[in-house]
Parts: structure tokens; sequence; C-alpha cells
């Protein structure tokens, strides 16, 4: 559950990606410094989604005596 919305970006992300690779590939999308730009924000925002890490949960709290 705590990394459902990741997953979801991650794919939504990739797909984009792979769209755009695709279009770029068959011509139906001419290349700009402005889609280089989007790209490479893709590229990124994917990478921090893919490799994102939770450790324990985040509403635990350790008790801890202050004798």
């Amino acid at each position: 559950m705590a990394m459902e919305n990741l997953n979801l970006r991650y794919n939504v992300l990739n797909a984009q990606l792979t769209r755009y690779l695709d279009q770029l590939e068959r011509g139906a999308l001419a290349d700009s410094p402005e889609l280089r730009v989007q790209l490479v924000q893709d590229f990124i925002l994917r990478g921090d989604a893919q490799n994102y890490l939770v450790f324990g949960d985040p509403a635990v709290t350790l008790r801890i005596s202050e004798s």
C-alpha cells in the first residue's frame, strides 16, 4: 500500500517515455530542445519513482523511557 502511488507514477512515466521514443523513431514527433528537456525531466522523475525505498512504518514511534 505504501508503494502503490510510487509504482503508479513509475508506470505512467515509463509509458510516457516509451511513447516519446516510439514517436521519435517513427518520425511522428519532431526533435526539439523543449522535447529533450521534457525527456530528461521525465527520465529523472521515473528513476526517482523506481528507486524509492520505504524503511519501516512512519506512523510507528518507539517508546523510550527517560530513566
